[in-house]
């Protein structure tokens, strides 16, 4: 019925958000029963997820936080897994405006791994227009020595490109703020 619903109108958030959790529900329930395909019922709960967020964004008294989160669970647990997954993972990213993300930043920034990470590209669109939310948050991870730092180092590169001195800023306010907890 969901899918009929967003094939009778495909511009409708809630048929579009049903048919998400619909698809992420059965998705979930996997562990406990065995569905034939598992990649097709994940590639439409996130291209799902990926409509609903780009639909509640445009919508009065709509909050798309909690698809949101959904969404990088989905991300989180099935990302890499196959090439259909990663590439509606693409697809969606690029359809959703950068400050979509702003409210789960600091998810984000515990997931960046390499550079060419989707979830990198994603934070160097977020700081192309928005790099104020991502400067402090990613100087903290780009000052520990994992992976996540390199990538994090990386992004921050990018974002000194493009916002020189804004970057240079908050280097110096972390750098400030730790020196003073040293000393405390």
């Amino acid at each position: 019925y969901y899918d009929k619903a967003i094939r009778l109108n495909s511009s409708s958030y809630r048929a579009w958000r049903l048919w998400a959790l619909a698809n992420a529900s059965t998705v979930e329930m996997n562990e406990f029963i065995d569905v034939k395909n598992p990649v097709r019922l994940v590639v439409c709960a996130i291209s799902g997820l990926f409509r609903s967020i780009e639909l509640g964004s445009e919508e009065p008294n709509v909050s798309v936080l909690q698809d949101i989160l959904r969404l990088l669970k989905l991300w989180n647990k099935y990302g890499e897994t196959d090439p259909a997954i990663g590439q509606a993972l693409k697809t969606g990213t690029n359809s959703i405006p950068p400050q979509t993300w702003l409210e789960v930043i600091p998810q984000l920034i515990a997931r960046i791994k390499p550079p060419n990470d989707l979830v990198c590209q994603l934070l160097k669109g977020i700081g192309r227009y928005n790099p104020q939310p991502l400067l402090f948050p990613l100087t903290v991870a780009s000052s520990t020595l994992n992976q996540r730092s390199q990538a994090a180092q990386k992004i921050m590169q990018y974002l000194q490109e493009l916002h020189p001195v804004m970057v240079e800023e908050a280097r110096l306010v972390a750098r400030e703020l730790i020196r003073v907890a040293v000393l405390w």
